[in-house]
C-alpha cells in the first residue's frame, strides 16, 4: 500500500509519499498471502518540468524496470516540449517512449 499526501497551503504546495516497497508471498495452505517488505528506498514522488509533481503507486516493477526508469524516459523524452498543463501530460502520447508502461499511469486532478 502507498501513502501518497498533497497540501495546499498559501506558500506552496507540499506532495510526500512514503518508499517502502512490498511484495506479496504466496498463501502457504489456507492461509492469506502475505506483504514482505522488499524496499525502504524506492521513489514514488518525482519533480517533472519545474511545474509538476507526481506520485506513482501501484506495481513500482513493469517488464523488470522500476517506474522511476519511465517517469525518468518521460521526462527525457518531452524535455524540447514539455506538458503545458496537467492535462496535457497525463494524456501525453506514451507510445513514443521506448518501453511503454501498462499499469503505470499518471493522473492529475
Amino acid at each position: 500500500m502507498s501513502l501518497i499526501v498533497c497540501i495546499y497551503v498559501p506558500n506552496g504546495i507540499a506532495l510526500s509519499g512514503d518508499n517502502t516497497t512490498s511484495e506479496s508471498q504466496p498463501a502457504k495452505s489456507a492461509q492469506l498471502p502475505s506483504k514482505v517488505v522488499s524496499s525502504d528506498a524506492t521513489r514514488k514522488i518525482f519533480h517533472l518540468f519545474d511545474h509538476f509533481g507526481v506520485g506513482v503507486f501501484g506495481e513500482d516493477v513493469n517488464k523488470n524496470l522500476p517506474a522511476s526508469h519511465y517517469i525518468d524516459d518521460f521526462r527525457l523524452h518531452n524535455f524540447e516540449n514539455p506538458p503545458s498543463s496537467p492535462s496535457t501530460m497525463a494524456t501525453s502520447d506514451q507510445r513514443q517512449l521506448k518501453s511503454p508502461p501498462t499499469t503505470i499511469k499518471i493522473t492529475c486532478s
